[in-house]
């Protein structure tokens, strides 16, 4: 029963790391979201983006442009504010990922987890 505890634990503080990234990026951009709101739209944009580059030709293409339209419908951004925060996210990401580097946290780590709910 404590293994399962801390796993559920582990799982969640993994998504609210994951999501930091994209949340500041959203607020930055004067977006409409709040942390719970991001993690869900992490959550599930990942599981349709990877039916999406799976099931479709050109897969990888059409994904990306609905992650983008998603931005855009659940965080109330413009199509360029949508794609912004999707730069963004990931240079926040690359400078979270050189900082713990520098510190000597395993890495390896840290950006499966980064990817995986990205």
């Amino acid at each position: 029963m404590e293994a399962f505890i801390v796993s559920i634990f582990v799982i969640l503080i993994t998504l609210i790391i994951s999501a930091l990234p994209l949340h500041i990026a959203v607020k930055l951009l004067g977006g409409k979201t709040h942390l719970i709101k991001t993690i869900l739209v992490m959550f599930i944009s990942s599981i349709i983006i990877v039916l999406i580059a799976l099931l479709l030709p050109f897969g990888g293409i059409i994904a990306f442009i609905v992650l983008i339209w998603m931005y855009r419908e659940m965080f109330r951004l413009k199509w360029y504010k949508a794609l912004l925060a999707w730069v963004l996210q990931l240079v926040f990401v690359t400078i979270l990922l050189i900082i713990l580097s520098i510190i000597g946290v395993g890495v390896g780590a840290v950006l499966f987890t980064s990817l995986l709910f990205m």
